[in-house]
């Protein structure tokens, strides 16, 4: 694993010794013993006008000291390009690992503010129209959820391109992604959400609509012997799940919205939504039993949000002036809120006293937050406007890392991608040439055969190394492809290598 960004800010605490039984000093006074051959002291009278001794005051309590609130100093660590922020997530898995998936690559973000990243990440993730010739317009997928604990994970993630495509799972092991084919009552379902669950699993929200936008119906147990609760008795809107086996969703069920909630052991509850209002753009975070929340935006356009109190469910009065867009919950139960406020957003931090309070120094244009201390908070932001940036507190660098862009993640995508065997439907054929060879000579070879061909000599890279090959462009007449591989083949000899139907990223173009 390649480190891009090490940085930390350690606070040491200091305190005095105490000191040992040897040196503490030694009684000052002790009671004397009486000498037998002197005069026996005379028996003392009391005094009628003494004055009894007042009776002790009790010790003063300490005045009760003030919450201090963190002082959450936020630094710059990353900026992306691009100013599309769709393709860009901040999660917050398990308990255990914290993602940023943009561009679309993964990375892993630490406590300490350094970011883990390597191109390799999205290996066994195959674009389904690459090309290198107009990354603009080139389809590549966009993460939606992703669950696990680092370097295992499953991810879901939607395909862009010109057909509508259903979401697809994935599961990563031994350095590399596989797709997983979820079936349900002997039918395909797919799934369109993510959460822990018990054993180490994962909890997938499934439906059976392949519409990427649709909504779940039903949850899965992956990877965890524990299984899934039954299915809530409508479409989920949001949902979220813990390590502790317990789950709420927000349902629409018989014209009405709805908590759903589930705790191993315990009957499932269903509760209105408090406020009687329609909360738009829901979401759930859940820390466990302990708390949860349900936010989103009333119907006036204001912020709403409502936490569990036991297992009842009470609206909490939070002035925002549009639809929340993110919670997180610290590890030390405190609540960070991200809350819109006319053209800026403000995080806000609930006191134990129940006040909210801005936290001091938090970006503009906040859309995400992840905290796990007031020295470990993740935060995203950034419009369409305006490029995405990644923020951290307790950390300091000398300048924020570039994040990939999209061009930057296909080309990453197509240098990982496996070879594929090259057959008429093939558009693209990539053939290796021994490294002893230069492009000239390489050129000069498929000169008399260029016509008709279109050979293109390039240094790419494929997986990691540095490979001299031809790239056939075949896109106008994908049957050929396997007889235009043979005739470049027949004329570089043993030079030439397996063939391949894979479109490589040149060097001179990669960034």
């Amino acid at each position: 694993m390649r480190t891009l960004l090490v940085a930390a800010v350690l606070a040491a605490a200091c305190g005095s010794k105490s000191q040992s039984a040897q040196e503490q000093p030694e009684a000052a006074a002790r009671t004397p013993v009486p000498d037998p051959k002197s005069e026996p002291a005379p028996e003392a009278k009391p005094d009628p006008e003494a004055k009894a001794d007042p009776e002790p005051k009790p010790e003063p309590k300490p005045e009760p000291k003030p919450e201090v609130e963190p002082s959450a100093a936020f630094t710059l660590v990353a900026r992306r390009g691009d100013t599309d922020v769709s393709g860009a997530l901040l999660l917050d898995v398990s308990g255990t690992s914290t993602y940023l998936v943009s561009a679309p690559q993964v990375f892993v973000l630490r406590s300490d503010g350094g970011i883990d990243h390597e191109p390799r990440w999205v290996e066994g993730i195959e674009l389904s129209d690459p090309s290198v010739d107009d990354t603009a317009n080139v389809a590549w997928w966009e993460g939606r959820a992703i669950a696990g604990a680092w370097p295992g994970a499953h991810m879901v993630l939607v395909r862009s391109g010109d057909e509508m495509v259903p979401p697809e799972l994935f599961a990563r092991s031994a350095g590399a992604w596989s797709p997983q084919a979820l079936r349900h009552g002997g039918r395909d379902v797919f799934a369109v959400g993510l959460g822990p669950w018990l054993d180490d699993g994962t909890l997938a929200l499934v439906t059976e609509d392949r519409d990427p936008e649709a909504q779940g119906t039903r949850f899965m147990a992956l990877g965890s012997a524990a299984g899934a609760p039954s299915a809530p008795g409508g479409p989920v809107l949001a949902f979220a799940s813990s390590t502790a086996g317990e789950l709420i969703a927000v349902v629409a069920r018989d014209g009405k919205t709805e908590i759903w909630s589930h705790q191993p052991g315990t009957p499932e509850r269903r509760a209105p939504v408090p406020g009687g209002t329609t909360v738009e753009r829901v979401r759930v975070v859940t820390t466990g039993p302990e708390q949860a929340w349900v936010y989103g935006g009333r119907e006036d356009g204001s912020g709403y949000l409502a936490e569990r109190h036991g297992s009842a469910w009470k609206q909490v009065e939070v002035e925002c002036d549009g639809p929340i867009p993110s919670v997180s919950v610290a590890s030390d139960g405190t609540p960070y809120v991200v809350c819109p406020a006319g053209d800026d957003t403000s995080l806000l931090r609930r006191a134990s006293d129940g006040r909210w309070t801005k936290v001091p120094g938090a970006p503009s244009k906040l859309h995400t937050v992840v905290a796990r201390s007031a020295e470990d908070i993740w935060a995203l932001a950034g419009d369409t406007t305006d490029p995405t940036e990644l923020w951290h507190t307790g950390t300091t660098v000398d300048a924020p890392m570039t994040l990939p862009d999209a061009a930057q993640g296909v080309h990453a995508g197509l240098e990982w991608a496996k070879a594929h065997p090259v057959t008429k439907t093939c558009g693209r054929v990539w053939i290796p040439v021994a490294a002893t060879q230069t492009a000239e000579a390489v050129e000069t070879k498929l000169e008399p055969i260029y016509d008709g061909l279109f050979p293109q000599v390039r240094t790419a890279r494929v997986r990691g190394t540095e490979q001299l090959g031809v790239m056939l462009p075949n896109a106008s007449d994908p049957p050929g492809a396997v007889a235009r591989s043979k005739r470049v083949a027949d004329r570089l000899g043993a030079d030439a290598g397996e063939a391949s139907c894979n479109e490589r990223p040149p060097v001179d173009t990669a960034r």
